[in-house]
């Protein structure tokens, strides 16, 4: 009996390892999945601009971002000048 209770644990334990081995496959393949979806984010958002989040395009091309032109784009307010931005991009 106590060799045959032996054998049960031993292949219950065996059975839940197998399970939490599939588990674990299924979470990694998950992760590397986010981890695509995450770089794919990253790479859109790192093409904009700092200041307004505008995207970069064709048609935003040699054109002032609204924060450079001195005032608010939601307000109208005048802004006081970013130190981030190089002078001669100010009021540009």
């Amino acid at each position: 009996r106590v060799h045959h209770a032996k054998d049960v644990c031993l292949w219950r334990l065996e059975q839940q390892r197998r399970q939490l081995l599939v588990e674990v496959q299924d979470a990694n393949l998950w992760a590397k999945h986010l981890e695509v979806l995450l770089d794919r984010y990253a790479e859109e958002l790192a093409n904009v601009c700092y200041f307004c989040s505008a995207r970069f395009s064709a048609g935003a091309a040699n054109t002032c971002c609204t924060y450079n032109l001195g005032t608010s784009p939601h307000s109208g307010r005048p802004l006081a000048a970013d130190p981030r931005v190089p002078p001669q991009l100010w009021e540009a």
